[in-house]
């Protein structure tokens, strides 16, 4: 299996979103785009067209200062998720600083710096780490505008004897992004305890700060 990553990063939060496919991305993106035009047209902002992306959504509502409740939000998402069913996996892991990775893993944290990866790279690492079980799948890929070393990312896959596939590439090459933009972007909607789990039949989402 693929993991596709992407993330959302804003003032509030720093959203690390993971689809795993099995290899149903067009339905499951067409399905996020069709719930996209829905709500579009509930608001008579127009017709939703191009990719999944959330922030493409947002900025729609945006425009027309329409502000979805958290219900709203995760009505959507349970949505795409009964949609889904068994034909993929949705994670995401959200944090308001990414330096809080140094509490969940301290051992390997600690292991990581001595072999001088750059702790920003560590940090990303270790909250994928939350998301993805490495066991399970042949490659992940990369959104190419997520802040990550990829080369410093081998290193610790290397060094932790993780063997797998690790690129960067386009949504436009592949929908599985979109899909893992539309969870990262999603995700902070979701929540609003200190640490809280969205868990719907293959979905997690992960909420976690300091307090």
């Amino acid at each position: 299996m693929i993991a596709y990553i992407d993330e959302s990063i804003k003032k509030e939060a720093v959203s690390i979103g993971v689809y795993i496919s099995r290899g149903f991305d067009k339905p499951i993106r067409d399905r996020i785009v069709e719930k996209y035009n829905s709500i579009w047209r509930i608001y008579n902002i127009g017709v939703y067209r191009g990719e999944a992306k959330f922030s493409k959504f947002a900025a729609g509502l945006k425009r027309k200062n329409i502000t979805l409740t958290p219900i709203q939000f995760k009505s959507i998402l349970d949505d795409i998720v009964e949609f889904m069913k068994d034909l993929g996996q949705l994670i995401a892991v959200v944090v308001r600083d990414t330096r809080i990775a140094y509490m969940l893993m301290p051992d390997i944290y600690e292991f990581l710096i001595r072999l001088k990866i750059p702790r920003s790279t560590i940090e990303k690492y270790l909250l994928i780490s939350l998301a993805v079980d490495y066991r399970k799948i042949s490659s992940i890929i990369f959104d190419t505008g997520f802040q990550i070393s990829i080369k410093s990312l081998k290193r610790i896959l290397k060094a932790l004897g993780i063997s797998i596939e690790v690129k960067t590439a386009s949504s436009i090459q592949y929908p599985g992004l979109e899909i893992a933009d539309f969870i990262a972007g999603i995700a902070p909607f979701i929540q609003t305890y200190n640490i809280d789990l969205y868990w719907y039949m293959n979905c997690k989402i992960f909420r976690i700060s300091r307090g």
